[in-house]
């Protein structure tokens, strides 16, 4: 990859992955398994700057695709109990 931040090899890998899986979308959490954690980089428009928000591992669908290590897939998330939109939804 080309990529020389974090923020642009994540929205890289967003935008190439739902061809490689033939899917709608794709959201990419990082994991650091050391520590413990999960976090996503996003833009906060009053500060004008990037952000990390970081998540317990096991939040949300990103934190069971971290423990499990398994690639879910799903067509209904809305509804779910484990669906939680700051980390699962870009």
């Amino acid at each position: 990859m080309r990529e020389c931040t974090t923020k642009g090899f994540v929205k890289r890998i967003e935008e190439l992955l739902p061809r490689l899986f033939n899917c709608e979308r794709c959201v990419v959490a990082l994991v650091h398994r050391r520590k413990k954690f999960l976090f996503r980089i996003s833009f906060d428009s009053e500060s004008n700057c990037d952000q990390i928000n970081q998540y317990e591992m096991t939040t949300g669908y990103s934190g069971i695709v971290a423990v499990s290590g398994k690639t879910l897939h799903s067509s209904r998330v809305i509804d779910d109990v484990n669906f939680i939109p700051e980390i699962d939804d870009p």
